[in-house]
């Protein structure tokens, strides 16, 4: 009974090790995720990119030259990513705990609890209006990117991706089916055990 709450009391600090230990393998020290790797993309300093293009310092052969993102970004990178998320988090529990949203209307907690709120709702329409500019433009897949100035672009010209999507295809469209059948099985028995 102790073991479960236990791990669920750490869950957090668990996730924030996992994503540190990750960011530090990966981003950290200029390399590309397991899953960028695995598509040939990498992350590129994309101001830097364009201002050395604009003074003429590099020539432009295939799209994909430049360097990795700068230490100042990859740090700021890591702290939004790992312990912004893990505060945000934490910030979350704690609201949740002491019921932040059930105090007066003038308590500090309900307009902290409010501005929480708002700042979540305002993330999640800026997420969905970076997320259709990105489909649009493919540029910075996340929020976090464009404010940084972080874009994926190939690591090599000439090689591609790696990973063969019909297997996933396959997968993806069974699981489709599975969910359809498991939705409409109860209507179905619904209505057979009406009729009779």
């Amino acid at each position: 009974d102790d073991a479960p709450r236990g791990v669920w009391n750490i869950t957090a600090e668990m996730r924030l090790a996992l994503d540190v230990g990750l960011f530090a393998c990966t981003t950290g020290i200029n390399r590309p995720t397991p899953g960028q790797d695995l598509m040939n993309l990498r992350l590129r300093d994309e101001r830097a990119w364009r201002a050395a293009t604009a003074r003429g310092d590099v020539a432009v052969k295939t799209g994909v030259e430049g360097e990795g993102l700068s230490v100042a970004t990859r740090l700021a990178y890591g702290v939004v990513r790992c312990a912004g998320r893990y505060a945000w988090g934490k910030w979350q529990e704690k609201m949740l705990r002491e019921r932040f949203d059930e105090d007066e209307g003038d308590s500090w907690k309900y307009r902290a609890w409010r501005l929480s709120q708002t700042a979540e709702n305002a993330h999640a329409v800026a997420s969905f209006v970076n997320f259709c500019v990105f489909l649009r433009h493919g540029s910075y897949p996340t929020l976090l990117d464009r404010a940084l100035g972080a874009r994926l672009v190939y690591q090599r010209p000439s090689m591609a991706r790696v990973v063969d999507f019909e297997y996933l295809n396959q997968q993806l469209a069974w699981r489709e089916l599975s969910e359809l059948v498991l939705f409409t099985l109860p209507y179905l028995y619904s209505t057979r055990l009406r009729s009779l």
